[in-house]
């Protein structure tokens, strides 16, 4: 937008009063759109209006002129519009004096025959200046320089910090110590009750995927077991050493089932340790937790354990 560039001579004043008054535009083109600058030398805002003839009245209802403000107003002279044009105006209360100028370019408004401009006040004011600090918030109502300043003191103080942060891989670990029974078990028998993989997902009620389980067995008996995922903390499927009995009703929050083989299990010197990968069993936790549930029976053999915690299971986690 180029400024306002005013025409030679052509300024004139109107005393407005709260009473409708007009005056003759100055130095008007005969056709093609122009500018009106408008300045309320007054201490009381002011309403005007254009029109092209000299009955033009303004009402409170037209265009406000605030006390000590510019505005740039366009006028669109079409040719059959006719002509000269005038600018009436009116105060709400006691007195105030305009100052009307005719030129080209300024920060002014289009439409019909005038349009509202922008106040050069109220712009300056918006955008700031030097001198402006940096705002306090970044929702402030602020002037652009101070909300420039604020977000520029922010971002020098990120590209200072140099403090490391974590990135997710995306392949996660999680471990569980069930608790087992130390008499011995037979097939079929509940290794271990429902049991919670505590954050098993990286979010409340977000999926993972289970991509390997790890079983290292601390007392070496290599047993044949099965695990059996569920997206609920099951009631009925039987405590350790007792028979598995999930019911009908409950089986329906099973997520999936990893089997372990005794042929799985490599012995070191103090435990035995069975790894089953490439699963891609994908498990969704509790309604509003990260928490996925585990519960396990013996398929074969007759192993008996040293002490309750004497399996741990890592489970390798994508998500």
């Amino acid at each position: 937008m180029k400024p306002f560039a005013p025409l030679q001579d052509t300024t004139v004043e109107l005393s407005v009063t709260t009473a409708s008054a007009n005056v003759k535009l100055g130095g008007q083109p005969i056709t093609g759109e122009f500018q009106i600058r408008l300045f309320n030398a007054g201490s009381q805002t002011v309403y005007v209006q254009i029109g092209a003839s000299s009955s033009v009245l303004a009402t409170v209802n037209d265009q406000p002129i605030a006390a000590g403000a510019v505005e740039v107003l366009t006028v669109n002279n079409r040719e059959q519009d006719g002509g000269p044009w005038y600018l009436a105006a009116l105060t709400g209360a006691s007195t105030s004096t305009l100052a009307i100028t005719t030129g080209h370019g300024g920060l002014a408004g289009y439409g019909g025959s005038a349009a509202a401009g922008i106040s050069t006040a109220a712009l300056e004011a918006g955008i700031g200046g030097p001198t402006d600090g940096a705002a306090a918030a970044d929702d402030s109502n602020a002037s652009l320089i101070s909300l420039f300043k604020r977000y520029l003191a922010r971002f020098t103080t990120f590209m200072a910090d140099t403090t490391p942060v974590p990135v997710e891989s995306g392949v996660y670990f999680v471990s569980v110590t069930p608790t087992i029974d130390t008499a011995i078990y037979a097939a079929a028998d509940s290794l271990f009750n429902s049991t919670v993989i505590t954050n098993a997902t990286r979010q409340n009620d977000m999926g993972a995927v289970l991509q390997s389980v790890t079983v290292i067995d601390k007392d070496k008996e290599a047993a044949a077991i099965s695990l059996v995922f569920f997206s609920f903390n099951v009631t009925t499927w039987g405590a350790a050493n007792a028979a598995e009995a999930l019911t009908d009703a409950e089986s329906v929050y099973i997520l999936g089932q990893v089997d372990i083989a005794a042929a799985d299990y490599k012995a070191h010197a103090n435990q035995s340790v069975a790894t089953k990968v490439g699963l891609g069993i994908s498990l969704i936790p509790a309604s509003g937790t990260r928490n996925v549930y585990v519960a396990a029976y013996v398929t074969s053999g007759t192993p008996t354990y040293t002490a309750a915690t004497d399996l741990l299971f890592r489970f390798g986690m994508l998500g």
